[in-house]
């Protein structure tokens, strides 16, 4: 009776450690396309615990043929760029970068889910709220994300 219970403390004990914050996780989506000449890579990572996202980071290279293309691409990107919404919406970042060495465009957008304001966020996407909190189902941003073209990996 002793070990049994001496057994069952142990247990409980290691049950209560192993509790706790979640890990987090990665998950990473790519791909790369050719148009016109043109080459563009995207990278998207995801930051999750359990089923929500927590994190997204995504990075896109667009890489231009010429010296040409690329000037005649930049004005749209410009005009295209998140840039002015992100200004002051705190959870997220982004800037676009320019290298005419390699004639590239390099953006990068980053959500911290865990700091953005909800109402800031939907500026941004049309994820769901659950109350104040914002919710991003990992498996419903995979199958979305893989169905425009790119795969991933956990």
């Amino acid at each position: 009776m002793k070990k049994l219970l001496c057994a069952a403390f142990a247990v409980a004990m290691l049950a209560g450690c192993s509790g706790g914050k979640e890990e987090t996780k990665t998950m990473t989506c790519t791909a790369e396309q050719k148009s016109n000449g043109s080459t563009i890579s995207q990278t998207i990572k995801f930051d999750y615990q359990g089923d929500n996202i927590t994190k997204q980071d995504q990075k896109t290279v667009i890489t231009a043929p010429d010296k040409k293309t690329y000037e005649a691409m930049l004005p749209t990107l410009k005009s295209a760029s998140l840039e002015s919404k992100a200004k002051g919406v705190e959870g997220m970042s982004y800037s676009l970068t320019e290298d005419k060495d390699k004639f590239s465009i390099t953006e990068s957008i980053v959500f911290d889910i865990k700091e953005i304001d909800p109402k800031d966020y939907g500026t941004f996407t049309n994820q769901k709220l659950s109350g104040k909190k914002m919710v991003m189902d990992l498996e419903k941003t995979k199958e979305n994300i893989e169905k425009s073209g790119l795969t991933c990996k956990k």
